[in-house]
């Protein structure tokens, strides 16, 4: 699969949409009392949370670290 090559924009819409998915998440381990739920949930945001994160870092990165 050739590598992604996404505008200044487009990875700011991904890393807020990611952060959305992880806010999301964490609201639904909120809800559940099993810790085995939970823990799926949790789990789920943490990734959504880095992914993020690497969107966020290919933006300081592409523009020359302004």
């Amino acid at each position: 699969m050739p590598p992604l090559n996404l505008t200044d924009d487009e990875l700011q819409d991904a890393a807020i949409a990611a952060r959305i998915a992880s806010a999301q998440a964490d609201l639904e381990a909120e809800r559940h009392v099993n810790p085995k739920i939970r823990s799926m949930h949790d789990s789920c945001a943490r990734r959504w949370r880095e992914l993020a994160e690497k969107f966020e870092r290919a933006r300081v990165i592409g523009s020359g670290g302004r």
